[in-house]
This record gives C-alpha cells, structure tokens and sequence, in this order.
C-alpha cells in the first residue's frame, strides 16, 4: 500500500505505465518507480464491534503475543453501571500495596488518554484501542482521564473502570489518580508485564 497526493488522477497513470505482471504482483516494479516512498506500516491489531442482546456496543481491541501467537484482547462496553460497582480494583493474586503504590506513583505514567467530550460510544471504542495500543507499547502504567461528573456520578468513569475489570487477564490493578493528577476525574491502569508483544 502506497500514499500519495492527488492519487485519483496519479494513481491511474502509474497503474497504466508499470501495470503488472502475469501474477497480478507489481509491488516491485512500483517500489523501483518510488525509492523514497515507505509502504504503509499495518498494524498487528484490529478492532470490531459485538452485540449483546441487542444492549450495548461491545468493542473489542486485539493485539497478538509475538512468540506465543496467541491474542491478547480488551473487551469493553458502553452499557452504564452505578457507581458503587467500579470502586478502586486489584486482582486476588496481586498484593494489597498495590493500590497504595499505584497512587504514590510507584510506576511512572507512559500513557495517557482523555475521553472528555466523548459520546459512551466514542469513548467505549477510543479506550479498546488505546488499551491495546500501551500493549503493543509494552506500557506498565497508563492514566484514564474520564473527569468527575455531575455530583461526582460519571458516566464515563463507570464505563472505564467496568471496563478494565472486564479485563483482568491484562489489568492487575487500578485506582482513582492522586490530586496532583486529577483525583476522582481519572484513574491509573496497572498492566501485566508483557514481553513479546511487538
């Protein structure tokens, strides 16, 4: 895959001069045409939506493992939970300090997101992504703005932290961020520790 400017016109001129040979293959022939131009990187993840029941858009963000070949998936959804649901998490085999750490910053933050402004739905899709995304980056630590709501219910922030406990298999921890980072309006991620990923 190539990019180019104005490739209505362009495009169908260099198909017409190169053309192809008798597999149909003319990678080669236009990378001989265009030394300086890079093919397009395509990433090891994808993105889909599911229904449930008709309730809700179900996203689903998707990275393999590089050695392992196997998947590492974030499902989220946009369906709203009451607030007493989604209080600060650890897994069972992760130690009670570490929610304490987490909030002292124990681990530096190497992502951040904002989903302030978002629909439910926006927001349901931006976040598969970005969860798959630190993966791929080898994130520890990530930081989800969702803000604080009116009277302290936010939507947003019961999606997310619902969300990242639908996820366990890569989210060991999470908890509301320190003032300094935002208090209640955000909420620091704690990550697996993965190796292979690219």
């Amino acid at each position: 895959m190539y990019g180019c400017s104005g490739c209505g016109i362009f495009l169908g001129h260099v198909e017409r001069a190169v053309g192809t040979d008798k597999y149909g293959n003319d990678s080669e022939k236009m990378s001989a045409l265009f030394p300086d131009v890079e093919p397009l990187k395509v990433d090891d993840y994808y993105y889909e939506n599911e229904y449930e029941n008709g309730t809700g858009t179900h996203v689903i963000g998707i990275i393999k493992d590089k050695e392992t070949h196997e998947p590492i998936s974030y499902k989220f959804s946009e369906e709203y939970y009451s607030e007493e649901e989604v209080g600060d998490f650890r897994r069972d085999d992760v130690p009670t300090k570490t929610i304490k750490n987490l909030r002292r910053c124990q681990w530096p933050v190497e992502r951040t997101i904002d989903l302030h402004g978002l629909t439910r739905t926006e927001a349901t899709i931006k976040l598969a992504r970005f969860m798959a995304k630190s993966t791929e980056e080898k994130c520890r630590c990530l930081m989800i703005i969702h803000g604080r709501g009116r009277q302290g219910q936010s939507p947003l922030r019961s999606i997310v932290r619902r969300g990242l406990k639908m996820n366990t298999h890569s989210v060991l921890a999470f908890c509301s961020a320190p003032p300094k980072l935002g208090g209640s309006g955000a909420t620091l991620v704690l990550l697996k520790k993965y190796n292979h990923c690219r």
